[in-house]
């Protein structure tokens, strides 16, 4: 009998694992048997450092080591039967890793490269909107997954959020509102969102499904944004991780970001805090060692992004003395004119 005949009968059987579980533990064995030659415990833990050092989460890991252990049952391979479970980096140890703004909108922006209409388009239009739902509001990509066409209400424009914290109300971006719509409208077949690729015997997809596609989205980029490459750490929930640094860049609301993102702890949100590096930036940049060596077309052009975002609600003429001694001694006059509303001023005069 075949050895992987013989796996799936011990699953059936000993195991009482449903038929469209046991299909995908025989489909992550096959692949074992194919990258692994021969199967052994040397070979297999050289498998499973590779798929750490490419930034494999540690259930997506995990699920290979726990065919591994069947496999053994099977076939009384006790070194099989007793390899440890990956348990992730060291929390102490690990560094968040995040995406720029320019890489996520790229990130959500790549074409569609299959024909129009065909399987392959409609998946790759599935999973952008995934993405953009999570890129914009930082949700787990384990809540998005789980949503239902009725948890996007377009009437009072929110998504209703299931999570490991409790259910959340939260707010739904404009730039993905029309999105979501189409795709619902359009594309989208069945009740959840998100249904799945593979035959896992559950209503939406398994977090190695979003894994792969993300691992393919990063492959795209990788000419554009070369750092995507060795950056450590990166992962689907990068994007996560990117929407709360943004927020924590605009000084927003440590309790409103933890809102939106679900923390049950207000410490937990407080790590984003941290990890901004805009403060940071701000107090390299303005070292009085390197300030006399900042162009004074970067000196105007930080005051006015400060002054537009702390002052756009006012149209009226306002007037502004900047007193900056420069390297020379000489004082800067700036007299910004006419704020408008919608756009940045651009006249400068002194």
């Amino acid at each position: 009998m075949d050895k992987l005949e013989q796996l799936r009968l011990f699953l059936l059987r000993d195991k009482a694992l449903q038929p469209t579980t046991v299909q995908f533990n025989l489909k992550l064995m096959r692949r074992i048997l194919k990258d692994v030659d021969p199967l052994t415990l040397t070979n297999f833990s050289k498998f499973i450092t590779d798929l750490i050092d490419k930034r494999r989460d540690a259930s997506y890991i995990n699920q290979y080591i726990v065919v591994l252990h069947y496999w053994g049952e099977v076939f009384t391979v006790p070194e099989f039967i007793e390899y440890p479970l990956y348990k992730g980096r060291d929390r102490d140890d690990y560094i968040r890793a995040i995406l720029s703004d320019e890489e996520v909108e790229a990130f959500v922006s790549l074409t569609n490269p299959y024909p129009k209409d065909g399987v392959y388009w409609r998946r790759f239009e599935m999973w952008t909107v995934f993405w953009l739902i999570n890129a914009y509001h930082g949700f787990r990509m384990g809540e998005t997954v789980k949503m239902r066409k009725r948890d996007a209400d377009f009437g009072r424009n929110v998504f209703l959020v299931s999570g490991k914290t409790g259910n959340r109300i939260v707010p739904m971006s404009f730039v993905v509102r029309d999105k979501v719509r189409n795709y619902i409208d359009n594309i989208m077949i069945g009740d959840y969102l998100f249904p799945p690729i593979h035959n896992t015997g559950l209503p939406y997809m398994k977090d190695m499904s979003w894994q792969e596609d993300f691992q393919k989205r990063i492959k795209r980029l990788a000419p554009d944004f070369p750092s995507l490459a060795t950056r450590e750490n990166l992962q689907p929930y990068s994007l996560r991780h990117s929407f709360g640094t943004r927020q924590a860049d605009e000084d927003v609301s440590i309790f409103k970001i933890q809102k939106a993102m679900g923390h049950r702890r207000l410490d937990t949100t407080a790590k984003y805090i941290h990890m901004s590096l805009k403060s940071v930036q701000e107090m390299i940049d303005n070292d009085r060692l390197a300030l006399p060596h900042k162009r004074g077309v970067d000196i105007i052009q930080s005051f006015l992004d400060f002054f537009y975002k702390a002052e756009k609600r006012y149209r009226q003429k306002v007037y502004i003395n900047v007193q900056k001694r420069s390297k020379d001694g000489r004082k800067v006059r700036i007299d910004i004119e006419a704020i408008d509303e919608d756009k940045p001023p651009d006249k400068i005069k002194g």
